[in-house]
């Protein structure tokens, strides 16, 4: 994985996904994106929730953005790209291109704190120096 060839995931457009338009509701690319994500982590033998010790980990989200170019329909196969766009101490923010067929129909970005879970409560830490590296390996040099 490099930034000329990011992170590939493949998801079908499923019914319960699109309006009655047959068009995919805009809350299923958030969806997507999620999923993604959590593939491209178990990709870089990593996870959203693990255990450290007796501590929780997590990856909450804390921003997100999404551009709607072209609506994709009920059984569409999309390729969905992630790739990291910024990485700093206790934050990543990755780029998704939702492609059909090689056509951009949507992009994103969303912006996850790497945080310490204590009796429900969340606090931002370091992202472990291990896990920078890894994530280091899917940082884009320039978005295309």
């Amino acid at each position: 994985m490099t930034d000329s060839t990011p992170f590939v995931y493949e998801r079908r457009v499923a019914f319960s996904d699109t309006d009655m338009a047959g068009i995919a509701h805009f809350t299923a690319f958030m969806r997507y994106a999620e999923e993604a994500e959590h593939a491209f982590l178990r990709s870089l033998d990593m996870g959203i929730m693990e255990k450290r010790g007796e501590e929780k980990l997590s990856w909450p989200r804390v921003n997100i953005h999404c551009d709607f170019h072209r609506p994709i329909h009920f059984d569409d196969v999309v390729q969905i790209e992630v790739a990291v766009k910024e990485l700093k101490e206790k934050a990543v923010t990755y780029c998704f291109k939702v492609k059909l067929k090689g056509k951009l129909m949507a992009s994103a970005t969303s912006t996850a704190v790497y945080c310490k879970v204590t009796q429900g409560k969340l606090a931002s830490v370091p992202i472990p120096p291990e896990f920078v590296e890894r994530l280091r390996s899917a940082l884009l040099i320039e978005d295309k």
